[in-house]
């Protein structure tokens, strides 16, 4: 794998995901065996993952990338994530192997969500 295929996978995955449409194509990006992790979910396997999407799919979402780093095998991305009433920066890093993104983990600051529901 070259260095730069897990950081142009993690970039796929995200405008996938911010498009709202068409969230099979995550497949094509995602091993089998996928697992997120996130404050407000966690997901083994790729299939698992991309039904819990399609249940509820992402709706308004923006991203705009900050920053990004890439290392053996890995990529992070940087970046401000916002739909109406919410604003926050996000870090998601990205593990990838053959199969494609292996494990992915999103952080962020759960309080901008928090504050959107007393609103």
């Amino acid at each position: 794998m070259t260095s730069s295929k897990p950081l142009s996978l993690a970039r796929q995955f995200l405008e996938i995901l911010f498009s709202g449409r068409d969230l099979d194509r995550l497949y094509s990006l995602l091993a089998p065996s996928f697992q997120f992790e996130g404050p407000f979910l966690l997901a083994d396997g790729a299939e698992a993952y991309v039904e819990t999407l399609k249940a509820d799919p992402p709706e308004d979402w923006r991203c705009q990338i900050l920053e990004s780093f890439v290392s053996q095998g890995s990529a992070c991305l940087v970046y401000r994530f916002s739909k109406p009433g919410v604003s926050t920066v996000m870090m998601q890093t990205f593990r990838c192997g053959s199969d494609g993104i292996e494990h992915t983990r999103l952080v962020f600051d759960t309080a901008a969500f928090s504050e959107k529901s007393k609103g």
